[in-house]
């Protein structure tokens, strides 16, 4: 598959504009410390109303939550969740029509118009999974020492086509890895999943750059004095859809401000790069 492209020579053609799902991955005891600023910023102010859900292991009658599972302090069963929600977001999706899913973790922060504006350059008929696909990982995969899988917790999207084609092998993902692996990465999910995609069904993964993976304070300087004024490039970054590590939730204030050009001064206590 090629994206849609809009050069000289070719055309672009137009569809109406596709609906989509939002999805964060939580935990009940993040409930208050990081869902609470994102349905205060973005989550609310640029996402249509019923479209973001938190996938999580405990009910909560302030958030659009989908409860998967009972909290359990395994860590490797908890990322079950994942599976579990995304199975359950995928068949609610099939039946109203979802054109694209977007999951990404519950400190990550998503640029919402950027991100409108990658998938308008794919097809959501076609099968796509754009993330950040560079984070390598010690497994012997053909001939090869090592293979990229996704750096999960900068999120990624999947379209329609797609989340039919993976959702068959959701189910099977995690006994695949449990049984296969000997391994601590494999606890983590975006692990599991690249390697049920690679392997049980050979997907092509998409790199795209926009998915950052850093914490937003890296590109934040201050002057001189204890004032921190935004010095932020976008288009050096390359137009971000997402970060990671944003938290605790001043940062998600903090870059919500940057992107709504709301001219703020923050001060930095001594000794600390942290923010207040």
């Amino acid at each position: 598959n090629e994206p849609r492209s809009g050069a000289s020579g070719t055309t672009a053609v137009r569809r109406a504009p596709p609906s989509r799902k939002w999805n964060s991955n939580a935990s009940g005891i993040y409930h208050r410390k990081r869902c609470d600023i994102i349905m205060s910023t973005w989550g609310s102010h640029q996402i249509p109303y019923g479209n973001l859900h938190f996938i999580s292991d405990s009910d909560d009658n302030l958030l659009p939550i989908l409860q998967v599972m009972n909290k359990t302090a395994d860590y490797w069963k908890s990322q079950r969740k994942w599976i579990l929600g995304m199975l359950k977001i995928f068949e609610m999706g099939f039946k109203q029509n979802i054109k694209w899913y977007m999951i990404v973790d519950d400190d990550g922060y998503i640029v919402v118009n950027n991100t409108l504006a990658l998938v308008n350059q794919y097809y959501h008929d076609q099968m796509w999974l754009l993330a950040c696909v560079a984070c390598p990982h010690p497994y012997y995969h053909g001939s090869s020492p090592f293979f990229l899988r996704i750096c999960g917790g900068g999120g990624y999207l999947i379209s329609s086509e797609m989340a039919k084609y993976i959702l068959p092998i959701l189910p099977k993902c995690f006994n695949y890895t449990s049984s296969k692996w000997d391994n601590g990465d494999m606890k983590y999910f975006d692990v599991m999943f690249s390697v049920c995609l690679i392997e049980l069904l050979n997907v092509t993964l998409t790199h795209r750059n926009e998915f950052k993976t850093v914490s937003p304070l890296k590109q934040i300087k201050t002057n001189n004095s204890n004032t921190i004024k935004f010095s932020f490039n976008r288009e050096n970054l390359n137009n971000p859809i997402t970060f990671h590590y944003v938290k605790p939730w001043q940062e998600q204030l903090i870059i919500w401000k940057l992107y709504h050009d709301i001219e703020t001064n923050l001060t930095v206590k001594n000794n600390s790069n942290w923010l207040t």
